[in-house]
């Protein structure tokens, strides 16, 4: 039997509506797989959880949902994405991804080589390497995510969440404080032997970040985009099927009020 897999996220207020334009955008292009919400309304296409109340602080929320919450959902595996995602295509399964790692995030930048913007969540990137290496990292390269998407095996939420959970209380005993992809980029390198397989450029065809504002004044059209990342280590077209518009939300409100206009478009 094939494995099973679900996309989740949380969004309350005016994140819905980020919501809503991302599943039916997926919903658009064939995707038949379910979207777990965590909300605090309705989303059309999706099975949604009231959200309560959380705090945003640092999007550590994505790992407190993930292990209190979407581990009791009956899936083998869970693919994260933020709100402002898009769909031009279908993915493929994702299981392709992961190949025989328990965990994905997209490893951007190499922290370890030269950097033409040399600092991650306001700290120097060597800060972050040395951290690294001290809590047990031992891969020669060393990258950033971007934490709008990842994919977890049920089976490695728990280690998943107790090393991102550890590795925060390390950090912070050292007067770094973490937001959420400095975690998950330590435990996808603790938990992946072969980091190489999860890079940018290898993994680009499902999921990339739209990070030099491309499609800042208008949703994805399909085709590929220029991608240099926050670091300016990359310059090189992708071609994602999943697009994280984390540059450009005022497309994604604007289809979500063309689909409250018109509901039969989300259905």
């Amino acid at each position: 039997m094939s494995s099973r897999f679900c996309y989740w996220s949380v969004g309350t207020g005016a994140y819905c509506d980020l919501l809503h334009s991302m599943v039916a955008s997926a919903r658009q292009v064939g995707v038949t797989e379910d979207f777990h919400l965590w909300t605090d309304r309705e989303v059309p296409g999706a099975i949604c959880h009231p959200a309560g109340r959380f705090d945003n602080w640092g999007w550590l929320f994505k790992l407190v949902f993930l292990r209190r919450d979407v581990a009791r959902l009956n899936y083998d595996y869970f693919v994260y994405l933020d709100s402002d995602n898009w769909f031009v295509r279908r993915p493929a399964d994702p299981l392709q991804i992961l190949g025989g790692a328990p965990m994905h995030a997209t490893l951007e930048a190499d922290l370890t080589r030269p950097l033409e913007v040399p600092v991650w969540w306001d700290y120097p990137a060597s800060t972050f390497v040395n951290l690294f290496r001290r809590a047990g990292v031992r891969h020669a390269s060393i990258h950033n995510i971007n934490g709008g998407m990842f994919i977890v095996r049920r089976a490695a939420i728990e280690v998943l969440y107790q090393l991102a959970a550890g590795f925060w209380r390390f950090c912070r005993d050292q007067g770094v404080l973490c937001v959420d992809e400095p975690l998950i980029s330590y435990a996808m390198h603790m938990l992946c032997d072969h980091p190489e397989k999860h890079t940018l450029s290898r993994t680009h065809s499902f999921w990339a970040t739209d990070a030099n504002a491309a499609f800042a004044q208008r949703l994805p059209d399909g085709r590929p985009f220029r991608f240099t990342g926050f670091h300016r280590q990359y310059d090189c077209l992708v071609d994602p099927a999943i697009v994280h518009l984390v540059r450009g939300k005022d497309p994604l409100f604007a289809y979500a009020q063309k689909l409250r206009q018109a509901p039969a478009l989300a259905a």
